[in-house]
């Protein structure tokens, strides 16, 4: 009886050993999964705030462009603005020398399609003054 008691416990110590081989197992492949995931999380925070970074550096990039973008759109607009009123005055001044040597015009008298020669001699005349 003694020794069947004794094999018994034996065994139970077996079976406690062999449980605490395989609880420390689990927990150590936990750990190594634990670290595993922290340098998953590290790589991916990096990879965040490089993004990030890009993502500031392109917006500064587009404000600069749209900026440039609404200057020119300034420019072209006044420059064409200024275009047209030379363009007006040469017309009237064109208009009050014909007016001179023909007359006063009237809509009666010319087609449209006089204008429009006019116009481009006009325009021609201004370009070879450039």
């Amino acid at each position: 009886a003694l020794l069947a008691e004794q094999q018994r416990v034996h065994e139970a110590e077996k079976r406690l050993s062999r449980a605490k081989e395989m609880e420390e197992e689990r927990v150590s492949a936990l750990e190594n999964r634990v670290s595993e995931l922290s340098g998953v999380v590290g790589d991916n925070e990096k990879v965040r705030a490089n993004d990030r970074a890009l993502i500031r550096k392109l917006q500064a990039s587009v404000s600069q462009l749209e900026l440039e973008n609404s200057e020119l759109r300034k420019g072209k607009r006044s420059g064409e603005s200024q275009e047209i009123l030379q363009l007006k005055a040469l017309l009237a001044e064109s208009n009050a020398k014909l007016e001179e040597k023909r007359g006063p015009l009237s809509v009666e008298n010319h087609s449209e399609r006089d204008y429009k020669k006019e116009y481009e001699r006009l325009k021609e005349e201004r370009s070879e003054e450039r």
